[in-house]
């Protein structure tokens, strides 16, 4: 998960500061991203984090918080039984499982 973090993170940073979804919405989701990896974030603030998630799709002239909204997505329906309460055995769950709160 560091990887995801720090990529997250730098990707953040890494905006042209032109829209409101690069200036602020990027890191906000990196601060959330943050939270729940460090396993201090709430059911509510979970399923927040995955709402902004989707607003951040298809938004920016340039697609960047598109990009990292579905890089954080992904990692998330990937690597889901790797997070924070979750046990080994916790098998895979669909995008839609994931966003909707259950497993995040």
């Amino acid at each position: 998960w560091d990887i995801v973090s720090d990529t997250v993170a730098y990707a953040a940073g890494e905006s042209a500061q032109q829209c409101g979804p690069c200036v602020f919405g990027l890191p906000t989701a990196a601060e959330e991203l943050e939270r729940l990896l460090r396993g201090t974030s709430t059911t509510r603030e979970r399923q927040l984090f995955r709402r902004r998630l989707g607003l951040l799709h298809g938004r920016g002239a340039c697609r960047h918080p598109d990009g990292v909204a579905a890089f954080i997505e992904s990692a998330l329906t990937t690597f889901h039984h790797r997070l924070p309460g979750q046990t080994p055995t916790d098998t895979p769950r669909s995008p839609m499982h994931v966003a909707r709160g259950a497993v995040v």
